[in-house]
């Protein structure tokens, strides 16, 4: 896929099933954060929309701001895409890491770790985030 140019909805696993927790970043000078989308932060801790290099997962977008505003970040269990090719995440891989692939996919494999993944359907991957892990 693509990085996001709307918002979109993304699903959430149970209404309190997980717990989650919710944070507020500032976006990064010339970025924009999409609801739904991945953030991560850049090495000066301002949220970008998570790419494949360069930054750490903090969570899902909870409302789309651009530059210089505050957004809110919530973790717990989301589902997002899954990467097509080499990238598939696959049901046996539950319980182990997935990477990112863009802001709204995520891959067996790379070199930014998304989160933890809780399951695999025909949908995406639910992937359980949490700073820390």
């Amino acid at each position: 896929m693509s990085q996001l140019t709307a918002p979109r909805d993304t699903p959430k696993y149970g209404a309190n099933a997980i717990p989650d927790f919710l944070f507020d970043f500032t976006v990064e000078a010339g970025s924009s954060v999409y609801q739904g989308s991945i953030v991560g932060l850049n090495a000066a801790g301002n949220a970008v929309p998570a790419t494949a290099v360069d930054c750490k997962v903090v969570g899902v977008a909870q409302e789309t701001k651009h530059s210089g505003e505050r957004v809110r970040v919530r973790q717990g269990c989301h589902r997002f895409a899954n990467a097509a090719g080499q990238g598939h995440v696959s049901k046996p891989m539950v319980g182990s890491a997935c990477f990112v692939a863009d802001d709204q996919t995520v891959a067996a494999q790379g070199s930014v770790k998304a989160g933890t993944i809780v399951g695999v359907d025909d949908a995406g991957v639910w992937v359980q985030f949490l700073l820390g892990s």
